[in-house]
């Protein structure tokens, strides 16, 4: 079972990340992931699109979108969520120092099986993928 099941485009700005919880919880869901994961992969996609929004457009982000896919990939006989995250923005290594701030990286590692950082020609984009956990996994 492979295929791109979701993908949204949508506008760069405070309210972003909001709609990505909003569309993403129902599709994991639908896949038949277990709760514990469907909380675990909109926290981590929630950081990488905040991520975006607040780092990859310093200077404001008038007609700027972010895309969310989502897709149920096999792996080795294995269903596993493939989550890929992709701004048109600009590359900002994070700081050497972030204070109190800065965990989300960590988080993004901890809570998925593999995390890929793309610096693209205009962009970044971020793929986070996890084995399905839960119900077996339906084609979409």
């Amino acid at each position: 079972m492979t295929g791109e099941c979701l993908r949204r485009n949508l506008p760069v700005d405070i309210t972003t990340p909001t709609a990505v919880r909003r569309l993403l919880g129902p599709w994991l869901r639908g896949i038949g992931c277990i709760d514990e994961q469907v909380d675990d992969l909109t926290l981590v996609v929630d950081e990488a699109v905040a991520n975006a929004t607040e780092h990859a457009f310093p200077d404001g982000a008038d007609g700027e979108s972010i895309t969310v896919d989502a897709a149920v990939v096999e792996r080795d006989a294995v269903p596993h969520i493939v989550l890929t995250i992709t701004d048109r923005g600009r590359w900002r290594p994070p700081p050497p120092d972030n204070g109190f701030r800065g965990r989300g990286l960590q988080l993004m590692r901890a809570l998925t099986d593999s995390v890929e950082f793309d610096d693209l020609a205009h962009g970044t984009r971020v793929r986070l993928t996890s084995r399905l956990r839960g119900a077996a996994a339906g084609s979409c």
